[in-house]
């Protein structure tokens, strides 16, 4: 879920030392990349500065969004779906 319309598509991914190219799914920002060398991989998701509920809608929500996105154990491998 997205703060306001385009939010996720103005996102950038970094996987390793690579900027990738990312499409926005249904509910998921996405990227492709590999075959890695076994071991860590890093993968950074950078998103614009969030934005203040307020000043998108009439709402007291003063917070300040962006994504609402769901983060696994590091020790996790395989697919996020």
């Amino acid at each position: 879920m997205e703060i306001k319309p385009g939010f996720a598509a103005a996102c950038r991914m970094t996987i390793g030392a690579a900027q990738m190219t990312t499409t926005v799914g249904e509910s998921a920002v996405l990227a492709e990349a590999g075959p890695f060398e076994p071991g860590e991989v890093v993968i950074a998701l950078t998103t614009p500065d969030p934005v203040c509920a307020a000043d998108l809608r009439d709402t007291p929500d003063r917070r300040r969004l962006g994504l609402a996105i769901r983060v696994v154990p590091p020790a996790y491998s395989g697919s996020i779906v």
